[in-house]
């Protein structure tokens, strides 16, 4: 199988059939170098920007 995970994109169009698709993704503009980033969330605990009403849910 040949699957790829594209986080924070969008689906622009999908063509084809079964076995042969061709899909056209939008990715977004990101704030974080992905290639660095380790997923351990110093960057949100020590980001200066604040978004009043998005919560970054904690266990």
């Amino acid at each position: 199988m040949n699957i790829e995970l594209i986080t924070y994109a969008d689906l622009e169009s999908v063509e084809g059939s079964a076995g042969n698709f061709k899909v056209k993704i939008k990715k977004r503009a990101r704030s974080i170098d992905m290639d660095r980033c380790t997923g351990c969330g110093s960057c949100v605990e020590n980001c200066p920007v604040t978004h009043q009403g998005v919560q970054v849910p904690r266990a």
